[in-house]
């Protein structure tokens, strides 16, 4: 067992560091992206805010974990094709979106951050954070649930990966914290929806 030097908000497993033994991802109070590989931690990645939600991407492997895997063709799908970097996704306290790239070796790659701006409205948590194909298109949409209420879903419009920020193209608030999130065909197998969860157990779709 591990013991994190403060509460940790949330966690994923992805293939990261090494091809054929999945890492884990911690999402600290501390300020703090930790990477774990076994019992051991591989890698700390320090942020400007506390961490309150996270994901990760791939473009190649199909792993059925919580990260976004975009549809590989059949000469893609053995197990001994990976990435050879895997970007992690990541909500803050103070309401910005992250991203960094981490190499196979343990290395940072590519990284920005995209601030919270909204009417001048003060900033808000994000409490939930995932990837999904929402339009079939091959590319991942970004969708964001915060503290105050607002469902945000951000595209990027012509590539696979998320190495630069992608831009808003919907927003709505439900007027009260939202817990998760998550995508899937539910009321029809044409399309997918955005099913989001609120503090007061209501549960919410909004259909793409």
């Amino acid at each position: 067992p591990i013991l994190s030097p403060d509460r940790i908000n949330d966690i994923v497993v992805e293939y990261i560091t090494r091809d054929f033994e999945y890492d884990v991802v911690l999402a600290c109070q501390d300020r703090c992206i930790r990477i774990l590989s076994g019992t051991d931690s591989t890698l700390d990645i320090p942020v400007s805010s506390p961490v309150c939600s996270v994901t990760t991407l791939t473009t190649r492997r199909r792993n059925g974990v919580d990260g976004y895997d975009v549809e590989a063709g059949a000469a893609q799908r053995s197990s001994d094709l990976r990435d050879n970097e895997t970007g992690i996704i990541y909500g803050m306290e103070t309401g910005e979106i992250g991203y960094v790239q981490v190499t196979r070796g343990g290395k940072l790659g590519k990284s920005w951050c995209i601030e919270d701006h909204y009417e001048m409205m003060e900033s808000s948590k994000v409490n939930s954070i995932i990837l999904s194909d929402l339009t079939k298109n091959l590319i991942a949409e970004l969708v964001v649930g915060r503290d105050d209420g607002r469902v945000e879903v951000y595209s990027q419009a012509a590539t696979m990966g998320m190495s630069s920020p992608p831009t808003k193209i919907f927003s709505a608030s439900l007027g009260e914290s939202i817990r998760s999130v998550q995508c899937g065909m539910i009321n029809s197998s044409d399309y997918s929806e955005v099913i989001v969860a609120v503090y007061s157990g209501k549960i919410v779709s909004f259909t793409s």
